[in-house]
């Protein structure tokens, strides 16, 4: 149990930190304002009409659980972090067909 623990845990930091990444290259490429964190990365996104308010929001709840998990902020109990972390899969997946959609609509590789 600790171990898949500890791989979902995982995973969910790279899922997270690649969607990041791909919003950070759009950004740069767009020469749009310089994030400040990652969780400014996607008010960036919102300011720039790629992701509405609702899936910002999402995403931002998405960042804290992130940052809680990495930096042990407070202690998640195992059925609460599964719950959460499926919550977010949806709309890490849509806001990354909307990012890379965004991208091959302009002609960037990404």
């Amino acid at each position: 149990m600790m171990i898949k623990l500890m791989r979902l845990k995982r995973n969910f930091q790279i899922l997270i930190e690649a969607l990041i990444d791909v919003s950070e290259y759009l950004i740069s490429v767009m020469r749009w304002r310089t994030p400040k964190s990652y969780r400014d990365v996607i008010k960036i996104l919102h300011e720039n009409s790629i992701i509405d308010i609702e899936i910002a929001k999402k995403i931002d709840e998405c960042i804290v659980l992130r940052n809680v998990l990495v930096h042990n902020y407070i202690y998640i109990n195992p059925q609460e972090l599964y719950m959460n972390v499926k919550n977010c899969l949806d709309v890490i997946a849509k806001t990354m067909i909307i990012l890379l959609n965004y991208l091959a609509s302009r002609g960037i590789d990404p």
